[in-house]
């Protein structure tokens, strides 16, 4: 049997078991049929852990946690059946189902250390690093929490707001960092088709959006109506550079299907950072045709922004009359570069929010600088010293009802939340981080996937983590496996 048969098989498999899991989560999320999947889930889980096909376990495994549903309010429900929302004494199902790779590494440990962590490389380093960070924040975090920082035991439940910041933060980290270790010992061979789960997934969110658009499935947000889809779905306009890639499964297709997404995202709901992705991914699309040696690509890449630009026009005008959402986001953009007297004021709240939470985070350390190395870790809190947000109606969406009871904010957006949780240790790891991914992704283009998720998403998500965890460990490993191969030539 050729490798690339090997490939293709094992694409279709996961691909089938993705769009299966993908569309029996936004039509049976509460249905008998959505309880049976999960049984089936877990025994087919099982059942590949007994055959020690450890690989197919980690696949499988982010497949089934990624196409999850996870944020019950957008479906006006109170729960979900599936392994994000099922929980076991305290714990969802996604995270016991991980316990049994971080075993095998423990009981593997020396083999592991002899045979693996020595060819993982800059894994092993950024992984560990990532680790110790999380540990950090778990103690720091804690003890702010005993001593009351900010009053913040006023929060309702702080306990288990805390306890549910730090396996969201660490949990799968370690579990994905301590899979990929196992996979690589028992099944090194096989390793490559955890990059073609990955790309299994995001086609099949695409298809879920295809099926949610033509079925008129939807969620709810702001106010709003969205689709409902899978949160992996931020993912899938960056397969869009794959146009000119020819390191993944059907590269021409994957591109397409990316753009394909992209356009469905704009007729549904695209967010602000859907938006701002898209137009930096075309950007990568564009500078890779342009590079191109092969005439035809070449002239693509003038003939492109052409295309792009009146394609965007009539998917802007259909969406902006169909979709408050992009409609809200493009007056949020807008709004954002409308400089005057009172442009704070004046600002769309999406902006203010994100605005607002730099400048209290920043305000937060000048007032305890000693906690600006190891930053304020898991639910660490700030007031609103800028009172930017003394408006809640303009900030109705942002925060909790128990933070505003309170008085005190811990769920920050994208980088802020990274930074007050992390500090300066955090910065300098994302710093170096960017920096690999900047000097080696043409080593792995899913480095690009990775920095999305770290950058973007990390600690916002669970069903987003596993596949941001799995994206991240295995192609910095993917990018060390062929720089070491070129520097064997």
């Amino acid at each position: 049997m050729s490798t690339k048969y090997r490939e293709k098989r094992s694409f279709f498999f996961f691909l089938i078991m993705s769009t299966v899991a993908a569309i029996l989560n936004i039509t049976h999320y509460q249905s008998s049929i959505g309880l049976v999947f999960v049984v089936i889930e877990i025994a087919l889980l099982l059942y590949l852990l007994l055959r020690h096909k450890y690989v197919e376990y980690l696949c499988l495994y982010t497949i089934f946690i990624s196409m999850s549903l996870e944020f019950t309010d957008f479906a006006n429900v109170s729960y979900f059946y599936n392994l994000k929302d099922i929980r076991l004494f305290g714990l969802n199902l996604g995270i016991w189902l991980g316990v049994p790779l971080l075993i095998l590494f423990f009981i593997n440990f020396t083999s592991i250390k002899k045979r693996v962590l020595s060819e993982l490389g800059m894994v092993y380093k950024f992984g560990k690093y990532l680790i110790i960070m999380n540990f950090v924040a778990v103690f720091v975090g804690g003890l702010l929490l005993l001593c009351n920082d900010n009053y913040s035991q006023k929060l309702e439940n702080a306990w288990s707001l805390f306890f549910g910041e730090t396996y969201q933060f660490l949990f799968l980290p370690m579990i994905y960092f301590a899979g990929l270790a196992v996979a690589i010992l028992f099944d090194k061979n096989n390793v490559y088709k955890l990059k073609i789960a990955l790309q299994a997934i995001l086609w099949a969110c695409v298809i879920q959006q295809i099926f949610g658009y033509v079925f008129e499935i939807k969620a709810y947000y702001g106010g709003t109506t969205i689709a409902l889809s899978s949160n992996v779905t931020a993912f899938t306009p960056l397969l869009m550079v794959f146009f000119f890639h020819e390191r993944c499964m059907f590269p021409k297709i994957t591109g397409i299907i990316g753009l394909i997404g992209v356009v469905l995202s704009f007729l549904t709901g695209a967010g602000g950072k859907g938006i701002i992705v898209t137009v930096l991914v075309l950007l990568i699309v564009e500078m890779q045709a342009l590079k191109s040696k092969r005439r035809v690509v070449k002239a693509l890449g003038f003939i492109l922004p052409v295309g792009l630009v009146l394609g965007s026009v009539v998917v802007l005008n259909i969406a902006v009359t169909k979709n408050d959402v992009l409609a809200w986001k493009i007056y949020s953009v807008k709004s954002l570069f409308s400089f005057g007297p009172d442009w704070i004021s004046n600002m769309a709240h999406s902006p203010r929010i994100r605005i607002g939470e730099f400048l209290n985070v920043f305000m937060e350390y000048c007032q305890k600088p000693w906690l600006i190395i190891t930053g304020k870790g898991f639910l660490g809190t700030v007031k609103d010293y800028s009172g930017i947000w003394d408006n809640p109606i303009v900030s109705y969406d942002a925060f909790s009802d128990n933070e505003w009871n309170a008085g005190i904010f811990y769920n920050m957006h994208e980088i802020t939340s990274y930074i007050l949780v992390f500090g300066i240790m955090g910065i300098r790891y994302a710093w170096k981080y960017v920096y690999y991914v900047y000097k080696n992704f043409k080593y792995s283009i899913w480095l690009i996937f990775g920095a999305y998720w770290f950058l973007v998403y990390y600690g916002f998500s669970f069903t987003i983590a596993a596949f941001g965890c799995l994206v991240f460990f295995y192609s910095i490993y993917e990018a060390e496996w062929n720089l070491n191969k070129e520097g064997s030539l």
